[in-house]
């Protein structure tokens, strides 16, 4: 659903309803693109569930993939069926992320070709404005394309874990009374140093270890 506002000076307040269902469609496709994309340990290529792709990457970069992909692909869909002609790209809205479930609502505002009576068959000479790149959305630019070609690869035995590595952990961790801490023990989980997915002191304590050394230490994690 598309609903187009006028506003001065040749724009236009363009806002799109995704139904739920294209949502829901949408983020269970990018699941099984992560799945085939990206190596967990225990599971063939293609075949990680959700619970495993969301402790190891996130669920939030699943909804955030998600949300990229719908914004670029629903703007121009949008514009097309309405029959606008933009003179520039979307100045896209405050934006949240996807959920899975409910409808998505987005809204971008665009400059139009403005519209010329011609008094005569004469050339006709229009300057449009001209649109330039920011540092910022360069950079952005060139994160999201490297990280969509990240790859993993096996380290050899000799080499010492760093910020920049990620790591199968296998973690046993309990309480003072010896009883499991289930958030945190897991036989197998992909760990990224300074993702934040553990505290720091965590980090501290695995960085360094080598592939198949074990390591026992005391921390302090909130109740």
């Amino acid at each position: 659903e598309t609903n187009v506002e006028s506003l001065e000076g040749n724009k236009a307040k363009v806002t799109v309803t995704i139904d739920a269902a294209d949502v829901d469609g949408r983020i269970t496709k990018t699941y099984k693109d992560f799945a085939r994309k990206y190596n967990f340990p225990g599971f063939r290529r293609g075949k990680a569930p959700r619970p495993v792709i969301d402790n190891a990457l996130g669920a939030e970069a699943v909804r955030a993939t998600v949300t990229d992909e719908l914004l670029n692909s629903a703007w121009a869909a949008a514009v097309d069926a309405e029959g606008l002609s933009p003179v520039s790209g979307p100045a896209m809205e405050e934006t949240e992320l996807v959920e899975a479930g409910k409808p998505y609502v987005f809204s971008f505002t665009i400059d139009l070709r403005p519209e010329v009576e011609l008094s005569s068959y004469d050339a006709v000479e229009i300057e449009l404005p001209f649109a330039e790149a920011t540092e910022a959305e360069i950079d952005d630019q060139v994160s999201a394309m490297a990280e969509h070609y990240t790859t993993f690869e096996d380290a050899s035995a000799a080499t010492k874990l760093k910020p920049e590595n990620y790591a199968d952990l296998a973690i046993k961790a309990t309480d003072a009374e010896g009883n499991d801490i289930a958030a945190i023990t897991s036989e197998s989980r992909l760990y990224g140093p300074g993702t934040g997915m553990l505290s720091e002191a965590f980090d501290a304590e695995i960085m360094g270890m080598k592939k198949g050394q074990t390591k026992e230490f005391t921390l302090e994690v909130p109740a």
